[in-house]
């Protein structure tokens, strides 16, 4: 038993070693699914006539409300971050270069009596030229590269997290028949057992999380509206 329970463990750990990122992938989505199992639960108990939904629509239903409550959380806080942003554009750039003398005047005689300085050296030329330095020697093709490298692990991650929980969604068993594979079959019942309680646990803390976040983000929100608050909503 102890050779086999071995096994299996270090079967699941090259796992995750050779495919981190799908292994990320599928607990995301494996998290995203449990905290969609009421949905999918309650999907299920509406009926019409003797139709019912089947498990894919509910899947896509489920999964089509997290994206919408998505979208109008971005939709709402945009507003207020454009908003900041043009206010930053109404600000007067030598205003802030004379509030910044004085202060800026301090740090030279400062770094001058620590002989980090030269007499006839300022912080702002020393910036200056490790700046300009620095640009001569940046690669902005690269940069363009790893961008668009980066865009593109960001969206192919985001479809596997989709593509999983909808699976995950659809066959509630899924993800435990994953795990299964490195399980010994004498540890199977008992393994079932502690993940079952784990996706129990898991998914009320997940609904408690959810709820108390919106509750708060609400009453922030609420509070800063009626006493006035300027972007009440992004502080909320």
């Amino acid at each position: 038993e102890q050779i086999g329970a071995s096994i299996g463990i270090l079967l699941g750990l090259v796992f995750v070693f050779l495919f981190t990122d799908i292994f990320v992938h599928l607990l995301i989505a494996a998290i995203i699914a449990f905290a969609g199992s009421p949905l999918m639960k309650l999907l299920g108990k509406i009926k019409i006539k003797s139709w019912h939904f089947p498990e894919s629509l509910r899947a896509v239903m489920v999964m089509s409300i997290f994206v919408i409550v998505i979208v109008l959380f971005i939709k709402l806080l945009f507003p207020a971050i454009a908003g900041q942003a043009s206010q930053l554009q109404t600000l007067d750039p030598t205003q802030i270069e004379a509030s910044l003398q004085e202060p800026m005047h301090q740090i030279d005689n400062s770094l001058k009596n620590l002989n980090i300085l030269a007499d006839d050296e300022t912080i702002s030329d020393v910036a200056t030229e490790k700046l300009t330095d620095l640009a001569s020697t940046f690669d902005f093709n690269q940069l363009f590269g790893n961008i668009l490298g980066l865009a593109g692990s960001i969206f192919m991650g985001a479809f596997s997290v989709i593509f999983f929980t909808f699976f995950f969604l659809k066959d509630s068993k899924l993800f435990t028949k994953i795990l299964m594979i490195f399980v010994p079959s004498n540890q199977s019942s008992k393994f079932k057992r502690v993940l079952e309680e784990v996706k129990r646990l898991l998914t009320r803390y997940s609904i408690g999380l959810i709820t108390e976040v919106v509750t708060m983000m609400t009453l922030i929100t609420v509070g800063g509206l009626i006493i006035g608050l300027e972007n009440a909503l992004l502080i909320g």
